[in-house]
């Protein structure tokens, strides 16, 4: 945590060095499921997987 330099009420949560390390090697995690994915399945299949997924976590955060 640190402090918000426009309120001193204020803390802000940052993440730490090794947390944005964890966030970058989840994230080309996520980026090679996604390619794996993709290759397996072909790209059309992948599309309407990804839109629907997204369709369903719009519909979920609705309610």
């Amino acid at each position: 945590r640190e402090a918000d330099a426009r309120d001193a009420r204020a803390r802000r949560v940052v993440f730490t060095e090794t947390g944005l390390a964890w966030l970058a090697a989840f994230r080309a995690a996520v980026a090679q499921a996604e390619e794996e994915f993709r290759d397996a399945v072909g790209p059309e299949v992948a599309a309407v997987v990804t839109l629907g997924l997204e369709a369903y976590a719009g519909e979920s955060g609705s309610t």
